[in-house]
């Protein structure tokens, strides 16, 4: 039979919320998520001359290319510092990582991927936050990532149309 003890009432009453609670509290603080990556084929360029077509599609949408290997098809950008966040209230950054790859028959695969990290500590307050150790990994911005390919698509689309009509004209 229950206890009527009214100390032990409502320690037992909080139980089951407080434990909700503490699970709710640590599941919303492991807000990263895993890589989302936007990816498209391309086919009818050279490895070299694709790869510069997304590094200039990069900067040319306004990400500043810090870290380019050819070799291994990487490219970094710079982070860009921006507004806050709405659910964290703090300052946020964010940089373009793009991967070429070949795959078969002259066909390349481009993904992209925007990596967003914010500061929680501080606020909209957080002062110093280039040189800050406070950032986290957040949710990366696939839309952004959608976008930079969709750019990237209409960019080499153009490119080709001039390759082709330059090679058509040069020839006999």
């Amino acid at each position: 039979m229950p206890s009527t003890n009214p100390r032990r009432l409502p320690l037992a009453a909080l139980r089951w919320p407080c434990a909700l609670l503490a699970l709710a509290l640590t599941l919303g603080a492991c807000t990263s998520s895993p890589e989302r990556w936007a990816v498209m084929n391309l086919e009818r360029l050279s490895y070299s001359n694709l790869y510069q077509q997304v590094v200039d599609a990069l900067d040319g949408s306004g990400y500043r290319v810090m870290k380019q290997d050819l070799s291994s098809g990487r490219i970094e950008t710079d982070w860009q510092y921006g507004p806050s966040v709405r659910e964290v209230r703090g300052p946020s950054r964010r940089r373009a990582i793009a991967e070429l790859r070949p795959l078969e028959d002259g066909v390349h695969e481009v993904r992209v991927r925007v990596s967003e990290q914010v500061i929680r500590k501080g606020g909209t307050l957080a002062r110093h936050i280039r040189e800050s150790n406070d950032w986290e990994d957040w949710r990366d911005d696939y839309d952004e990532a959608e976008y930079l390919i969709a750019r990237m698509g209409a960019l080499l689309a153009e490119y080709r149309v001039r390759f082709d009509a330059h090679d058509g004209a040069a020839s006999p």
